[in-house]
């Protein structure tokens, strides 16, 4: 790997992990291995063609924020904060999008340009989300 790509490649780990606020002091919220992929507005995905021109709100009616937003399954709710962890760097996100093959133990990475969803690619990262009962956050007020 030459030095240029190097440098590319170590900033945009950085930018994309750079907020990171605990989750939780709980030690019972464990950490699990999920698949994450990245996307962004105007990226070409090869089995579906290329997507919109326009920019996009995510599936809970939204703008997707960069670095914040992830796509999660079904059964996570919206606004869930997840903790991410890869390599030593950890970020905190929130679940505010859907996808077509974002099932079980995947996630969606949203990205602020096209180039850093394609560099990102696939990875196994740990990841822990707050715990939810009866449908309501356990950060909430309610």
């Amino acid at each position: 790997m030459n030095a240029k790509k190097a440098v590319i490649t170590t900033s945009i780990l950085l930018c994309s992990f750079s907020s990171y606020v605990i989750l939780s002091e709980d030690k019972s919220i464990e950490w699990k291995s999920y698949v994450a992929t990245a996307y962004s507005h105007h990226c070409i995905v090869p089995r579906f063609g290329v997507e919109s021109w326009r920019k996009f709100k995510g599936a809970d009616g939204k703008w997707p924020i960069p670095d914040i937003t992830v796509a999660m399954d079904r059964s996570v709710p919206f606004g869930t904060k997840v903790e991410l962890s890869y390599m030593g760097f950890k970020s905190l996100r929130t679940v505010g999008d859907r996808g077509r093959s974002i099932k079980g133990n995947r996630i969606d990475l949203f990205m602020k340009t096209c180039r850093e969803a394609r560099q990102w690619g696939r990875r196994v990262i740990k990841l822990r989300m707050e715990r939810i009962e009866k449908g309501i956050s356990r950060t909430s007020n309610n």
